[in-house]
Parts: structure tokens; sequence; C-alpha cells
């Protein structure tokens, strides 16, 4: 590898490490580019895509010659950055019980095993649940709305972190060659 291809692998590794840095930055500040994510509806814990984490631990670049790709091996990683409609299935409507039911607490069951409704002690998590599963319940086949929560992607930041990186690439090429031209006038 010449001198130059190092430099140039350098460049590109620094607007990779810079460029992550602010990703990783949008689950702290919940915002990117300066717009903040739209807040969650229902439930006490937080931001959506700061939960558990999984999202942005799941985050990582590769970089190939002069291309810096982002990947994340969670399915949900795009609708959340790009937004968008999701299909309502049988299985999500049973996914929404299961999920209302294991958030109510003191569950009594009656002689036949059937949840006594009176025994319910709602959250607001285990509410949202109900709402979304009597959703899916009237409406299997129809769509929700995924709001668009960005994370990673073009910005106004990472563009001004690029210039500045190549900028001084620039100015630490421009040296070298006035240093190798000096040399050579010498000689």
């Amino acid at each position: 590898m010449t001198a130059l291809q190092q430099l140039f692998a350098q460049l590109v590794k620094a607007i990779a490490t810079s460029a992550n840095a602010i990703f990783d930055k949008s689950f702290e500040t919940k915002s990117f580019d300066g717009r903040p994510w739209k807040a969650r509806k229902h439930g006490n814990r937080g931001s959506l895509l700061v939960d558990s984490g999984a999202l942005r631990r799941s985050l990582k670049y590769s970089i190939s010659g002069n291309t810096i790709t982002w990947t994340s091996n969670l399915p949900y990683a795009k609708i959340h950055n790009d937004g968008g409609y999701i299909k309502i299935t049988p299985k999500m409507r049973k996914f929404f019980w299961h999920m209302y039911y294991t958030c109510t607490k003191k569950i009594k069951l009656g002689k036949k095993g059937q949840v006594l409704k009176a025994s319910l002690v709602h959250s607001k998590d285990a509410e949202f649940w109900k709402a979304m599963a009597l959703l899916a319940n009237r409406k299997v086949g129809s769509y929700i709305k995924i709001p668009r929560r960005r994370f990673i992607g073009n910005s106004r930041e990472v563009d001004a972190k690029v210039k500045k990186i190549m900028d001084a690439f620039v100015k630490k090429l421009s040296d070298a060659i006035a240093r190798q031209a000096k040399a050579r006038a010498k000689s």
C-alpha cells in the first residue's frame, strides 16, 4: 500500500469513526439533525428506541475501499429510522394480548382458567397493549403507522464533520507534497 493509499484509508476510517459517534449520540439526545424523536404515545419507560439499548448496540459499520456502510441485524431498525406502515397480522394480535396480560398485575383466574376482568390492575403499558390488541381485533389486515425516529443517515452535523476531516486531510496532503517538492529542489 502506497503512502497515499494509507493516508486515504486513514481518512475514510476517521470519517466512519466520527459519523458513528454522531449516530450513537442520537440515542442519548433522542434526536437527529436537531429534530427530536416523536414521543412515545403510551408507556412510561422512556424513549422507545433506547428502551433496551439493543438497537443502539446493533449498529455496525464496515469499510470497503472508499465506501462506509452501516448495518443493523435487527429487523425493526429500518422502519424506525425511516418510518412507515406495518400490516397487522393475527400473530401480532396474539402478541399484543400477551403483552397486555404480561403488563397486568395480580391476575386471578376463574374456575375455568379464564382471567377475571375485575382482578386486572392496569398500568400505562398495559393500557397501550390493550389498545393495540383491540385495534388488531377490529382491523386485522390494516396498517399501523410507525413514525420516523431517525438515528442514522445524512445530516448537517455529519456533513460539517466530514468537511472538517476532509479539510485537515487536504492540508496534510498539500503539506506532504510541499515537503517533497522542497526536498527535490534541494537535491
